[in-house]
């Protein structure tokens, strides 16, 4: 069965594209318009909420996360003034504590039970829920981190994080890189795509241009793509350093995952 991707509904593009990667009968397709890479949606596939054995990985690189999260916040908080912020997905809340003692007025919301105790045993403000469930017009700025590549409507979560911003609110994603050269090298067998690994979940899978579009369409002005090298309010040359790492990437197609701070229109 011919698959119909749902760019072709959500940004007019015109239907046709390539089988991008194959891995054990699964396959990635990617549109010719947008340059969205798509699993296939006719391939069956569940996921299941997550272990506290599977976060392991997480816990070990928690103090890691911290840092990155910080050099993160440098960038938000040159654009954009502290308020409310919903962190959707907080994982084990290593966004969330540098962003609430920084001066953020922080909530999450998070589908996976283990994750939700572990941040409420941090004294974090995160509860059990779903994004539908995102209350309209309460939030100064929301993070998206490693959420949109799960979802099989990506738009309809870009749409809602819209209707939940304040007028010139703020969201800050970060999600895999479609255009990383091992993706585009390995393709099936790369771990993201492959269907024993990564493509058992990953749904949608962006690059800049692509995120680009998709956001400006539901009303955002993009205003940060990638790491800046100097950040308006941040001196510390430790994360000036990482900033200029992550630029070098970014310029010789190393990155693995793309950032995106965007503004919502007036």
């Amino acid at each position: 069965m011919q698959p119909k991707l749902l760019c072709q509904e959500r940004l007019n593009c015109n239907g046709d594209y390539i089988i991008y990667s194959s891995s054990e009968g699964l396959n990635y397709y990617k549109c010719s318009s947008c340059g969205l890479i798509w699993r296939d949606p006719n391939a069956p596939f569940a996921v299941k909420e997550k272990s506290q054995t599977s976060f392991n990985g997480y816990k070990k690189r928690f103090f890691a996360r911290l840092y990155k999260s910080r050099v993160q916040l440098d960038i938000i908080e040159a654009n954009f003034k502290k308020g409310k912020m919903l962190e959707i997905g907080p994982r084990l809340g290593d966004f969330m504590i540098p962003a609430k003692g920084r001066g953020w007025i922080t909530e999450g919301i998070g589908s996976d039970d283990y994750a939700v105790e572990q941040c409420k045993e941090k004294k974090l403000n995160v509860n059990k829920g779903s994004w539908e469930e995102i209350k309209n017009n309460g939030y100064d700025f929301i993070v998206m981190r490693h959420v949109l590549q799960y979802l099989s409507n990506p738009f309809d979560m870009i749409d809602k994080v819209h209707d939940s911003l304040k007028s010139k609110g703020g969201v800050f994603i970060v999600t895999r890189n479609g255009d990383y050269y091992k993706a585009n090298w390995l393709r099936g067998k790369y771990h993201a795509l492959n269907a024993k690994k990564g493509g058992r979940k990953n749904v949608v899978i962006f690059n800049y241009p692509s995120l680009r579009k998709v956001l400006e369409n539901a009303g955002f002005n993009i205003v940060q793509e990638n790491y800046p090298i100097f950040t308006k309010g941040s001196n510390n040359p430790v994360h000036t350093l990482e900033r200029l790492i992550r630029k070098a990437e970014h310029c010789i197609n190393l990155e693995k995952e793309i950032l995106v701070l965007a503004q919502k229109k007036g």
